[in-house]
């Protein structure tokens, strides 16, 4: 459904035999709604079979009878061959020539005009009066369809919101744990109130503070294990631990797993698998990084410092909390100041 205002442009018809007259107020455009096929320009406005014929049929009479006026209104100035079609949005004519200046002429053209836009006006009348029912309640429609979008999506921003305060809630807890029995081995993961059901190295070479460490917290600490690391790191979650998470989320009615809550709030690059969320790095790790430092000063020149630069390649945006419903794209609470 489309909202078209279609102009007269009686000037440009008639050219310089329309003299504006005072007396009359000749109409200058008007306003109809074209029925436009699904997925084409226009708003949707979800209607009948029978509405939308209506409705058609409606803005056509009225467009045909206004090509008719037109018509007739350049006639009226003197004119003879005239086609308009305002529901094609064509028109053609004879340019009209200057009348010859007779004696008296610009009176009896002003006048001529008069009577023309006059009649013009009557019919224009005529044709508004009888489409303007079809044009108010289309308009209707149109206010309540959109005031009824408006209001779905105020609710479903709401509840993103809601979303994100409870996603934020559970990872702002200083509960989570790690221990490392030695450089290069998995990474164990476990919350500090809830009892691991994994078993936890004896004697860790590193391991969390005991206070318990925010979810941005361990995803430093795990992403600083991993680029450190001579190869992949492995990192293990605890079942327990997990099904906390999710236990905490459902209480306040968000149903999601761990690994979408862990998508949720962690801001560098992981990958879901069945061991629980893993490091995707960009970046080689540090063992290819020294052997191209090394190769590089081969040929004379300075070699490479083997620093490395790590990229965080996290969207913030592929469907997640951004109010579409989604989880896969929440950046890091930053609207909440961090944790």
């Amino acid at each position: 459904m489309s909202r078209d205002d279609i102009r007269f442009d009686v000037e440009k018809l008639c050219e310089k035999r329309f003299v504006p007259a005072v007396s009359v107020q000749c109409p200058r455009s008007v306003t109809v709604y074209r029925v436009r096929p699904k997925g084409g320009w226009g708003d949707a406005l979800p209607c009948s079979q029978a509405d939308s014929e209506r409705w058609d049929a409606a803005a056509r009479t009225c467009l045909d009878s206004l090509s008719r006026a037109l018509e007739d209104l350049y006639r009226a100035h003197g004119g003879r061959k005239c086609t308009v079609d305002l529901r094609a949005g064509s028109r053609s004519w004879r340019v009209l020539a200057p009348p010859f200046p007779w004696p008296g002429w610009r009176k009896r053209m002003a006048k001529r005009s008069e009577q023309a836009q006059r009649a013009f006006a009557a019919a224009v009348q005529r044709a508004e009066e009888e489409y303007r029912p079809v044009r108010e309640e289309i308009a209707r429609r149109l206010a309540e369809h959109r005031a009824e979008q408006e209001a779905r999506e105020l609710a479903r921003r709401k509840e993103a919101e809601r979303r994100r305060s409870v996603l934020h809630t559970v990872a702002a807890q200083r509960v989570w744990l790690f221990t490392v029995a030695e450089a290069g081995s998995p990474v164990f993961v476990h919350r500090a109130d809830v009892p691991a059901a994994l078993a936890l190295p004896d004697s860790p070479a590193e391991s969390s503070p005991e206070g318990g460490l925010t979810a941005r917290r361990l995803e430093e600490h795990l992403l600083r294990l991993a680029r450190d690391s001579d190869g992949p790191v492995e990192i293990r979650w605890d079942r327990a631990a997990q099904a906390e998470v999710e236990r905490e989320c459902r209480a306040q009615d968000v149903a999601v797993s761990f690994s979408e809550w862990w998508r949720a709030v962690a801001r560098g690059a992981w990958k879901s698998t069945r061991r629980g969320p893993q490091p995707s790095l960009s970046a080689p790790f540090r063992s290819s990084r020294a052997s191209r430092a090394s190769g590089s000063s081969r040929g004379g020149g300075v070699g490479g410092s083997g620093s490395g630069t790590y990229i965080d390649t996290s969207s913030g945006s592929a469907g997640g909390f951004d109010g579409s419903g989604g989880f896969g794209g929440f950046s890091g609470f930053g609207g909440f100041g961090g944790y």
